[in-house]
């Protein structure tokens, strides 16, 4: 192999193996070949120099560029004088106050309570059911988060990503006992409607809301399964109508459709639940009203009592919300089945009950005015 060629090999492989500060032995093409390579930094440059040793043959060069100046180190938060936690701050169902002398270096979480920062976090600070205050001269290096609640930034504080509020009702209705009493407000208001509608639904169609309330005893997994499917299908159902010319009067009365469905179903499960508490038979108007309204108050009485508890505040209120989730989930369950059994009984003309198959009539032989007797 030429002596020109090794040289030029031994420069392009060192030039893309440059070691900081060492001395590296490497073996060129052929087998007795080697190459040293020695850098130096001096007087802000670095020397490379070259040495490439072939069959008793020397050949050296060197390469000289200036160097790199170092990246400065991040410099480390102001420690001195302050309280450092390290980790996350997490709190039920009470209220968290960061100190205007404290550094957080995790995060900062309030369920059921409200954060307040006069110092220094270095994470995202967040509230679930309450609100997030960032006085003047606190520093949050995050997000300021506010589930249900508000974030309220006085002047002088800083938030390096930014704020986000999320009202679980409507706005201005969190954190405080006049909020509170909207919500509740709200429930009893509901629940005045529902009594409302399901009076009328069994003033208009009794027979159709008995047959919902025989097809839901007899087939309630069918029903959820049904609800749950028509839930996940009626958007995609909706946009589909929408697309097509003819399908847009459809899917313009689709919502009103589903809403009436949710709202039949809901009282049909509803009687059932307050005719099971109550003993009561519910083919007559009278026991079948009584029977609705029972059920309507204990299922929209669940979460009025967890609103109540929420409103006090402290740790009862941690158990409020707790109370609150499962009547959501309660009341979602029963609205499912009441939407299945509705599309499934096709608004209550079907029981759920298979009829009996009919036995063949007895056998006549021709010619015979009676059966034969056995």
């Amino acid at each position: 192999m030429p002596m020109r060629a090794k040289w030029w090999f031994a420069i392009f492989l060192v030039l893309g193996l440059i070691p900081r500060e060492a001395v590296a032995d490497l073996r060129v093409l052929e087998e007795g070949d080697s190459a040293r390579v020695e850098t130096d930094r001096r007087n802000g440059t670095s020397r490379i120099r070259i040495l490439v040793e072939t069959d008793g043959d020397t050949t050296e060069s060197s390469i000289e560029f200036p160097a790199h100046a170092p990246r400065p180190p991040r410099p480390p938060h102001a420690r001195v004088g302050r309280h450092d936690d390290s980790g996350d701050i997490v709190r039920f169902g009470e209220d968290i106050e960061i100190r205007a002398d404290q550094l957080v270096e995790g995060a900062v979480v309030a369920i059921g309570g409200d954060v307040t920062v006069y110092g220094h976090v270095l994470d995202d600070v967040a509230a679930i059911r309450g609100d997030v205050n960032v006085e003047s001269g606190a520093v949050v290096e995050g997000n300021t988060v506010a589930v249900g609640g508000r974030v309220h930034r006085s002047p002088g504080s800083t938030v390096f990503d930014g704020d986000i509020s999320v009202p679980v009702f409507l706005p201005g209705m969190n954190g405080s006992w006049w909020g509170q009493g909207v919500r509740l407000g709200l429930i009893l208001a509901l629940i005045a409607f529902l009594v409302l509608s399901g009076g009328v639904v069994d003033l208009v169609m009794p027979d159709r809301l008995l047959g919902l309330t025989s097809y839901v005893q007899n087939r309630i997994w069918a029903a959820f399964f049904a609800g749950v499917a028509a839930e996940v299908l009626s958007l995609p159902a909706f946009i589909l109508l929408c697309v097509t010319i003819l399908g847009i009067p459809i899917a313009l009365l689709l919502p009103f459709a589903y809403f009436f469905g949710l709202l039949v179903g809901y009282v049909a499960v509803a009687v059932i639940l307050g005719s099971r508490l109550a003993s009561r038979d519910v083919t007559e108007r009278g026991p079948r009203l009584v029977s609705l309204a029972i059920g309507l108050a204990v299922l929209m009485g669940i979460h009025f009592f967890g609103e109540l508890l929420g409103a006090i505040g402290g740790p009862v209120s941690l158990l409020g919300h707790a109370i609150s989730l499962f009547s959501v989930a309660a009341n979602w369950t029963v609205a499912t089945i009441g939407l299945g059994a509705v599309l499934l009984s096709r608004l209550g003309t079907r029981t759920g009950v298979e009829a009996p198959m009919e036995s063949p009539p007895p056998y006549v032989p021709v010619g015979s005015s009676s059966p034969p007797a056995f």
